[in-house]
């Protein structure tokens, strides 16, 4: 066989102990790494499916909020002609309507859509501002849809107003 010399031995155990980390390091540390690096790689993918799953939640219960709160809001009846008396009684511009004339549309799924035009004569700009903003903040489900303001007399604060309301009820 062969013979090997003192050096040669040493040369031999400093070649294995090299072939040892080797295989360590590629066998058993850069797997490891690379799992690491995986998982770490799938869990933050995780959490991003998460957050976005989580603002998909809150905007779904906001969207149930919302459809509850306009349910509310549509109550049954047959139109503003009494919200806008209560109002116009309360501002004292009762006397100021010239017509209110109300066109009911179409029914969908239990909800009719009520066009209501409304006609004031001789109104000062404040008293008109009131009650918009009364009729907007009355929690019935409604929408100013058109708004024309003309001047009244000449030389006078006073104008004339058509208001064009949109309004929804149950049926």
């Amino acid at each position: 066989m062969f013979k090997l010399s003192k050096r040669e031995k040493r040369l031999l155990q400093i070649l294995a102990v090299l072939i040892g980390i080797m295989f360590l390091y590629y066998f058993l540390i850069v797997p490891v790494k690379n799992f690491k690096t995986r998982s770490d790689n799938f869990n933050k993918s995780n959490l991003d499916k998460l957050v976005r799953f989580d603002e998909t939640v809150f905007q779904y219960r906001d969207a149930v909020n919302e459809k509850q709160r306009l349910e509310n809001a549509i109550i049954s009846g047959t139109g503003i002609s009494t919200l806008v008396d209560e109002i116009g009684l309360s501002l004292n511009i009762s006397g100021n309507k010239v017509y209110l004339r109300e066109r009911p549309g179409r029914i969908q799924e239990g909800i009719q859509i009520i066009t209501t035009e409304l006609k004031f004569e001789g109104l000062n700009i404040q008293s008109l501002l009131e009650f918009i903003s009364r009729l907007e903040n009355s929690n019935t489900m409604l929408k100013i849809k058109n708004m024309t303001i003309t001047a009244g007399l000449k030389d006078t604060n006073k104008y004339d107003a058509i208001i064009t309301v949109v309004s929804f009820y149950r049926r």
